[in-house]
């Protein structure tokens, strides 16, 4: 993929290859494994420390964590999404020189936007410890946590644009298993609430350097000096997506804070577990767009073609998947604990919320893509506010249930605003192929038959496999690329002959070839 470039051993922006499906779909799978591997140490770590400290530790070393995630979502701007749009299209166009441009000046604004944040908050910490009852080294943590993450962030879209996307799932194994090494052993020496929080600040200190290190040796990010016009092209870029995810941000921590508040820290387990479950689902699509966005901006045509492509890729993952969890969600909540089973309906909410995500999040590539910022915003503030102002509505009298609600309601919105934006762009839909995608939500009614659970999921995945592939919306080609991207030849051919009857159930007599 990458040749020698003044110097470097590898440089992955000068390649020679055409950036193919395949290729695509290897990143997507990075992305995601990355994101499975992260929430599944993270929940891990919760529940050890959970038996290691009292309530009030986790409490404690939570609310310093959302802080972090607050002023770090604030502070960064929309940065790293406004420099996506540029250095994939540097990628694309094998531009090393835009590409390190580009970055360092994300870089450097990022350093400034950040650290500023970071010493404010460190210079507010008395105000701050007085106000909500925290220790000021909590305070601390705080800040540095959430100088490090925008920056960590920033360096996993560099990774992301020139699909290097398992350098990203390497260090967050490695960042992952840190956080829950260093910080079990933390509070096994007596640190509790701070060896918890300190746990999540090591694992970004170890992603930052890494990622800072390898980004010089594989990125060949050397340090030309940013221009002013290269800065203003990105705050520009990166503002339409920062608004909405600013909005979001805040709403998305007041809510958890409501939920705790005036519900326990039972009914905030119960929706964190739900809502971590349905996340795992819609990271599919996020992998998907997310690697998308950079290879849509460095194309010059077929980006619609793509898009939509990309968009029905990730649809016809999610849907099968949603559906097998919305079948039996109360066995699905049961794999954590029996009582976690209470929260069925939260998480029915929540998966019908992440099912349009897919087409949302393609739409607003191809909108980011095309440089349509205003677009993207009006999509963003349609998801965010509705969201925003139910959580506080909903949240306080009905819990959980209540902040998965008003998930649901910004979703409603912002799908009826992606149809408006897909007229601005030009962007067709496919509707036989939409109404074929979303045919097996039509098998839920297998949960009303009485079957084990496990004989209702695979009738519902044999299903919807065997309907998309007998109506052509996945075909042999599409098939064989994921294969291929996934597979080694030779593994990929023993798989055929030894599973060549799968391939001729689902795609009739002719087998992939």
């Amino acid at each position: 993929m990458c040749i020698r470039e003044n110097g470097l051993k590898r440089s992955v922006l000068t390649h020679n290859e055409q950036i193919s499906v395949k290729k695509a779909a290897r990143g997507a799978l990075y992305l995601y494994l990355n994101f499975v591997i992260g929430t599944a140490v993270g929940y891990l770590y919760w529940v050890i420390v959970s038996k290691m400290v009292t309530p009030g530790a986790v409490g404690l070393a939570s609310t310093t964590v959302s802080i972090a995630t607050l002023v770090s979502n604030l502070s960064i701007f929309g940065v790293p999404t406004g420099v996506q749009r540029f250095i994939g299209k540097a990628f694309g166009n094998h531009d090393v020189t835009s590409f390190r441009s580009y970055f360092m000046g994300a870089l450097t604004f990022l350093i400034v936007s950040t650290g500023a944040a970071a010493l404010i908050l460190v210079t507010l910490s008395e105000f701050v410890s007085l106000s909500m009852g925290i220790p000021i080294s909590f305070i601390v943590i705080a800040a540095i946590l959430a100088f490090t993450s925008g920056l960590v962030i920033l360096f996993g879209v560099a990774y992301t644009a020139s699909i290097r996307t398992d350098i990203s799932l390497y260090i967050g194994a490695i960042s992952s298993t840190a956080r829950l090494v260093l910080g079990v052993l933390l509070i096994s020496v007596g640190l509790e609430a701070f060896g918890v929080a300190v746990g999540y600040l090591i694992s970004s200190v170890v992603s930052l350097v890494f990622l800072g290190i390898l980004g010089v040796r594989l990125l060949g990010l050397h340090a030309p000096r940013p221009t002013f016009r290269h800065t203003k092209e990105i705050v520009h870029s990166g503002f339409a997506n920062w608004v909405p995810t600013a909005i979001a941000t805040i709403g998305a921590q007041l809510s958890v804070i409501v939920v705790y508040g005036f519900h326990g820290s039972f009914e905030a387990g119960l929706y964190y577990i739900s809502f971590a479950m349905a996340s795992v689902i819609s990271a599919v699509s996020a992998s998907v767009m997310g690697l998308s966005f950079p290879i849509l901006s460095g194309m010059t045509d077929g980006r619609k073609r793509a898009c939509w492509r990309a968009i029905k890729m990730a649809l016809v993952i999610v849907v099968p998947l949603t559906v097998s969890l919305a079948a039996y969600p109360q066995v699905a909540l049961s794999f954590f604990s029996p009582d976690y089973a209470i929260a069925s309906n939260v998480l029915l909410v929540l998966l019908f919320a992440m099912i349009p995500q897919g087409l949302i999040d393609g739409v607003n590539s191809l909108a980011y893509a095309y440089g349509k910022y205003g677009l993207v915003l009006v999509m963003g503030l349609a998801i965010s506010i509705p969201r925003t102002v139910m959580y506080m509505i909903l949240t306080p009298s009905m819990g959980g249930l209540g902040a998965a609600l008003a998930l649901l309601s910004g979703t409603v919105v912002g799908s009826i605003a992606t149809f408006g934006v897909t007229k601005r762009i030009g962007l067709k839909f496919q509707w036989q192929d939409l109404i074929m995608v979303f045919t097996p939500l039509a098998l839920t009614a297998v949960c009303k038959v009485p079957v084990p659970w496990f004989i209702g999921v695979t009738i519902i995945l044999a299903g919807s496999a065997l309907t998309y592939t007998r109506t052509g919306l996945v075909t042999k080609k599409d098939l064989k690329e994921l294969a291929e991207a996934f597979l080694p030849q030779s593994v990929l051919l023993i798989g055929l002959r030894r599973f060549g009857w799968i391939l001729r159930m689902l795609f009739g007599k002719q087998s992939l070839s």
